[in-house]
């Protein structure tokens, strides 16, 4: 289950959690490829599990929601778009296996009654509320049923109020260093069903004084694309695309981004609005790429034009030190 967290120092982002040992930090853009010999960027791996090859968005609103009518907008179209098939270049099975591909047009459901003021989840097999809800709606027929499939390409997502609290095993949505949005699957019959959920948290200043503020709306279109791409791309996590938590060199990585699935991977962590671009009307959450990666080049799709990216990085993933000792 992966996360999009709300960062203290001012702005609110997506990810799985955030590394300090590996840390690429840079005015995020195109640039020529230029390498210190330092240690390389990650490859985010494919674990050998499902990939959504043509998924659905099922957006789902509840009475009320004053951004109803442009998250339907939104999610109409957002897995065929130019940002779409501009971040799902490569997320495929292999060589020559399936890809993450075009959606239908995505469905819009508007729920007549409130939510309810809280919900309960889980990432380790706890109660959860919320699937119960999820799966009761579905099975009811008040969302539409899910596309056939073993692993089925609808993708639910589910926006809330900021007056709704969600408890996600123990970290509450909207709080300081939590979350604003997640991933996730539930099981229906047969089928594993994956699913969103996104809160629409009140926004928080910029932390420089020459970064712009990010709209209600913009926070949650990039909280949204955020967790449907990497629900394509890990439907079920960590069996798709999320980095191989058994690689020392990742261990950095994991320790910034929480779970390193491709969305995550392009946060901006120090709150200069770099971790997303515009696809004409909305804002949608950059994406790593590991082509890029592989040649020196600002690993995010899209690029941002007229930036110069630069990056850091240490020579190594972690030091193993004696009490009282100390590494250069």
């Amino acid at each position: 289950m992966l996360c999009s967290m709300r960062l203290p120092f001012g702005c609110v982002r997506e990810c799985l959690w955030v590394p300090a040992a590996a840390l690429v930090l840079g005015a995020c853009g195109s640039s020529s490829s230029r390498s210190s010999g330092h240690t390389p960027l990650p490859v985010v791996a494919y674990g050998g599990g499902s990939l959504l090859t043509a998924p659905v968005p099922v957006m789902v609103m509840f009475a009320g929601d004053a951004l109803a009518s442009e998250l339907e907008s939104f999610g109409s179209s957002l897995t065929s778009s130019t940002w779409w098939n501009t971040v799902r270049a490569g997320i495929c099975a292999g060589a020559t296996g399936p890809c993450v591909g075009d959606g239908a047009p995505g469905v819009s459901v508007a729920i007549p009654t409130p939510a309810s003021a809280s919900y309960t989840d889980s990432a380790t097999g706890g109660p959860s509320t919320l699937q119960t809800w999820l799966a009761g709606a579905v099975s009811s027929g008040v969302l539409p049923a899910p596309g056939a499939g073993a692993v089925s390409n609808s993708i639910y997502v589910v926006f809330l109020p900021q007056t709704t609290s969600v408890s996600l095993d123990g970290q509450t949505s909207c709080a300081d260093g939590s979350f604003v949005g997640y991933h996730a699957w539930l099981t229906l019959g047969a089928q594993q069903i994956p699913y969103a959920v996104v809160v629409e948290c009140p926004t928080l200043a910029p932390a420089f004084s020459n970064v712009q503020a990010t709209t209600l709306l913009e926070q949650t279109t990039i909280a949204a694309s955020h967790e449907i791409v990497e629900a394509a791309s890990d439907p079920i996590p960590p069996t798709g695309y999320a980095l191989d938590a058994t690689n020392t060199a990742n261990w950095g990585w994991l320790d910034v981004t929480g779970g390193g699935e491709l969305a995550d991977m392009c946060v901006d962590l120090v709150g200069l609005n770099q971790d997303h671009a515009s696809d004409g009307v909305f804002v949608a959450q950059r994406v790593w790429s590991n082509a890029r990666a592989a040649a020196n080049q600002d690993p995010c799709l899209p690029p941002l034009a007229g930036a110069t990216y630069f990056d850091v990085a240490p020579r190594q993933s972690f030091f193993v030190l004696p009490v009282g000792g100390s590494a250069t």
